[in-house]
């Protein structure tokens, strides 16, 4: 008899245990307000993006929180790193929509730096998000081959020197293109686009994303792309693959991998794990959310997950670079 008693306590122990663990976990974003910092001012792809997940999130997190997205630009994404990093709660109620080359400021031990991305938890990426040369499609060529062969000097529009696609433009120019090639430096990728339309330049280093507007309305060419294969250009040869020399193949992959990690988001250092897991639970099944993959394709955005393992193990290739790769990397990539 008692014995029974004693198994009949423990099982209404373990099921007031359960239900109370549960009901928290149930409950927890009931009320409140989730914010998506984003690292560029608005208007932009990560901006673009981060608007899209704000919309669904709410969908797929417990208690159905309101979400909204501030703007933080600055040092390519340093400010609203530094933020999340130092000034935010680990209470799950904040998200980093960082750069991609946030990584990189770490990694070159870049000025104003004060953040520690391995020990910034992901969340996961919403899109990968790869980099191609494109030429005017009023160009005689058609293959990288052809560009190669003819010998003659190819006029690349790009912007500052702390845009991905200008360091991309430095590094084909150095380890594909050859020394012929020039670079012409414009205000904004909006400029970049008008000098093609004005025949001024003969091409330009764009995200894919961003650049399909123009593709697909016939004024640029695409010929070569960075490692992903994304839907409509997978035929292309990458560029990894048009140099000989080993460190122009390093520095070319270190610029894929932040590619397919595309547009990351981070949270608090010092997280708790039960609130980490319901908001990497409630990202992936947003970013697998068939309303809010049509939603981005109307932003002219290519949704992919990417879990956070694969972010971190993207993350650590790109941190234990050996000091001669990083000492060559640092001459293309500045900030």
């Amino acid at each position: 008899m008692i014995k029974k008693s004693f198994l009949l306590v423990a099982v209404l122990l373990d099921v007031a245990f359960f239900t109370d663990s549960a009901a928290p976990a149930a409950s927890y974003y009931e009320g409140k307000v989730v914010t998506i910092i984003v690292g560029y001012a608005a208007g932009g792809g990560y901006d673009r993006m981060a608007r899209v997940v704000a919309k669904h999130l709410p969908n797929h997190l417990p208690g159905k929180p309101s979400v909204i997205v501030q703007n933080m630009p600055g040092g390519s994404s340093m400010m609203a790193a530094n933020h999340i990093y130092n000034k935010t709660d680990p209470d799950g109620l904040t998200l980093l929509a960082t750069s991609r080359g946030t990584v990189f400021m770490q990694l070159l031990k870049v000025e104003g730096v004060r953040y520690d991305i391995t020990k910034m938890p992901y969340v996961g990426s919403a899109s990968s998000d790869t980099i191609v040369l494109c030429i005017r499609s009023d160009m005689p060529y058609r293959t990288i081959d052809e560009l190669l062969k003819s010998k003659k000097p190819i006029f690349l529009g790009i912007t500052g020197p702390a845009d991905i696609t200008a360091q991309v433009s430095q590094i084909s120019k150095d380890y594909i293109l050859g020394p012929e090639t020039k670079l012409v430096q414009y205000r904004s990728g909006t400029e970049v686009m008008l000098a093609i339309e004005r025949k001024e330049v003969d091409g330009v280093w764009i995200a894919y994303n961003s650049g399909r507007p123009q593709i697909e309305r016939g004024l640029l060419r695409p010929l070569i792309r960075a490692r992903i294969a994304q839907k409509g250009i997978e035929h292309l040869p990458v560029n990894e693959d048009l140099t000989n020399d080993p460190t122009g193949k390093t520095i070319m992959a270190m610029m894929g991998r932040t590619g397919e990690m595309g547009r990351p988001y981070l949270t608090t250092p010092g997280t708790p794990a039960d609130i980490l897991n319901l908001l990497r639970d409630g990202f992936a099944k947003t970013i697998n959310d068939p309303a809010f993959r049509a939603d981005s394709e109307k932003s002219q955005m290519e949704p992919k997950l990417l879990t956070p393992e694969e972010c971190v193990k993207h993350t650590n290739y790109l941190l234990e670079q050996p000091p001669e790769i990083v000492k060559v990397f640092g001459k293309y990539v500045k900030f």
